[in-house]
């Protein structure tokens, strides 16, 4: 093996291992946070209002279209009480569709099932930091 292949084969394996080490630093912090997030307080939301928003289609970095056809997606403004204090947050439905129409008709129907609620988990130092979850 030449000099210069054996620099070009030590670079790669050099980024390879970098890669690897920011993977698993990312994996990392991502089960940390969820593991945070699983210890939480959970107290009872309602929600306040809903919208129907256009999904992001187009990457932001590169402005490069994802997906030419529009997704609708229906979310919830839920209002939760915790120290104290009257707190909202914005959660994703779980409802998506190709019009605006067929993801309202989904969202009324989620709305008017029998036993639907809402929870918030919430950080106990940041209140206002929360996760909402309506099923």
């Amino acid at each position: 093996m030449t000099r210069k292949a054996h620099i070009k084969h030590v670079r790669t394996g050099v980024w390879v291992a970098l890669s690897v080490a920011l993977c698993a630093a990312l994996i990392f912090v991502a089960v940390r946070h969820a593991h945070q997030e699983a210890n939480w307080p959970q107290v009872p939301g309602s929600i306040q209002e809903t919208r129907i928003v256009l999904e992001d289609w187009v990457q932001p970095v590169t402005g490069a279209i994802v997906d030419p056809h529009p997704v609708w997606k229906a979310e919830y403004k839920v209002a939760y009480r915790a120290a104290g204090q009257e707190y909202t947050t914005w959660s994703y439905s779980g409802i998506r569709g190709g019009t605006k129409r067929l993801v309202e008709i989904r969202m009324k129907q989620a709305l008017t099932t029998p036993g639907f609620a809402c929870s918030v988990k919430y950080n106990p130092a940041r209140p206002a930091v929360s996760v909402a979850d309506c099923e």
